[in-house]
């Protein structure tokens, strides 16, 4: 190995890590600081959700491509740009003054972190197989730091500092990052990699967008108001189309076909479920800390720690859960604990401790931790290994899909009923609240969520494969 490539390959994990932490802390960055914002912003709660909503939706529609196009263009110049269109996003963000710009900044920040993520990835196809694993290990440890880190460096900032520091501690990342990839990052490119599927892009754009535009309209302009029902239903036809370009074109974006296997469906399922479950829930109680129970947001930060700790365990014994029983009972029971840490939150009241709030995160994060590793698995074992790339993009997809209806779902929920016991005035987000108005609106957001996982834990226990996919 020549001086250059060791030095390389010596230095690749320092690139993998500070991608995949750079963008797993601004995935939560803003959960402790929406009520902040609301403050300074004079926004609306419909525009809050917008500003999270905007960071998923653009990570969503950019997954995917930011793959095809790396393989096309060459990994490190499309991960140099990603990173300097978060870094310059993330800069400007810190000096808006309206929610308008924010929410397109956010936008530009959820469209570069999925360019960083994806070309982090695909830069361990260059290292060793002695280095890689190590590198994966360290990767993963970096993208959990993100949910504790997050919340607790946003609290951290905003007891000292103005609400736009929160995006400042990116860029001091982002320049490490850089200049990470210029010594470490060759810049390989992957032969044959198939064309741009653009309808198929622009389908799932338009009708992702459209939906979750109805979804948090609703409760500020009304369900049957024209907007909302125009949105609603441009978004259905739009992905219905999407489905069916995905299922009669050679290269699709995303392979649809593959749900054919039932083994399939409860995992893509519980990947959904899972992560518009536990965004929703960071974006309702951690509100409620600060509004309701009157935390700082530092305090905030450290009072969702047990979510945090509780992936880490169910993720520790989750293998030893499916060996002991099945795939699918150990499947069906993590989806099952996550569902009674909603059913927990659905109970708060003004007057709840702390306790019962840390005790529903810790079950949530259990039950989340043992079903994540398990959906993926599931996955990957189902296919031949031709076509395990094909049911990863598929797993991914869907599970970043669940990142956006998190962030608008529940939200919307809480809001409308928060609305609704409120008389109208004001929004869930905007201080002081009505306190017994949002627990109510909790119990409909947390309802909402445990009525999904349990669905999905039924799909799990329930819906048994009945064919294989080898000439799929």
């Amino acid at each position: 190995m020549s001086t250059s490539a060791y030095a390389r390959t010596r230095r690749g994990p320092v690139t993998v890590v500070l991608g995949v932490l750079l963008v797993g802390l601004d995935n939560y960055v803003l959960v402790n600081a929406l009520p902040a914002l609301s403050a300074r912003l004079r926004t609306d709660t419909a525009g809050l959700r917008w500003v999270v909503a905007a960071y998923s939706l653009a990570w969503l529609c950019s997954l995917l491509p930011a793959e095809r196009l790396g393989d096309r263009l060459g990994h490190r110049r499309l991960l140099l740009a990603g990173l300097a269109l978060f870094g310059a996003a993330s800069l400007a963000a810190a000096l808006v003054t309206t929610v308008g710009p924010l929410i397109g900044l956010r936008a530009a920040m959820g469209a570069g972190a999925a360019v960083i993520m994806t070309q982090t990835l695909a830069s361990l196809a260059a290292l060793p197989r002695e280095h890689r694993s190590r590198t994966v290990a360290a990767a993963s440890v970096a993208a959990m730091l993100g949910l504790p880190l997050g919340p607790l460096a946003t609290g951290l900032l905003l007891t000292r500092f103005s609400w736009g520091s929160i995006f400042l501690l990116n860029l001091p990342i982002t320049v490490a990052a850089m200049i990470a990839v210029v010594l470490t990052v060759p810049d390989q490119r992957r032969a044959g990699a198939p064309p741009m599927d653009w309808p198929g892009l622009i389908l799932s754009a338009l009708g992702i967008t459209a939906l979750t535009h109805g979804v948090i309209a609703g409760p500020t302009a009304g369900w049957t108001s024209p907007g909302v029902r125009a949105a609603l239903a441009a978004g259905a036809l739009l992905l219905a189309a999407f489905a069916r370009h995905e299922l009669a074109t050679a290269a699709p974006l995303v392979e649809l076909r593959l749900l054919t296997e039932r083994r399939i469906v409860p995992a893509v399922l519980a990947g959904l479920t899972g992560t518009l479950a536990i965004t929703g829930t960071l974006l309702v109680v951690a509100p409620f800390l600060l509004v309701v129970q009157h935390q700082s947001a530092l305090a905030a930060g450290v009072r969702l720690l047990p979510l945090a700790v509780g992936v880490a365990v169910g993720g520790a014994v989750s293998e030893r859960l499916a060996t002991w029983s099945s795939e699918r009972s150990a499947l069906a029971l993590g989806l099952l604990l996550a569902a009674a840490g909603q059913a927990a939150l659905a109970g708060l009241q003004p007057t709840s401790g702390y306790e019962p709030v840390g005790s529903a995160l810790a079950l949530l994060g259990i039950g989340l931790g043992v079903a994540s590793p398990i959906a993926t698995d599931t996955v990957l074992d189902a296919l031949p290994v031709g076509r395990a790339r094909a049911g990863s993009r598929l797993s991914r997809w869907f599970q970043n899909l669940g990142g956006v209806l998190g962030a608008a779902l529940p939200g919307s929920a809480l809001d409308l009923v928060y609305r609704a016991r409120s008389g109208g005035a004001g929004g869930a987000l905007r201080i002081p609240v009505d306190e017994a108005a949002y627990c109510s609106g909790i119990r409909y957001a947390a309802g909402l969520s445990c009525v999904l996982l349990v669905l999905t834990a039924l799909c799990a226990a329930l819906l048994r494969p009945y064919r294989t996919v080898d000439e799929l």
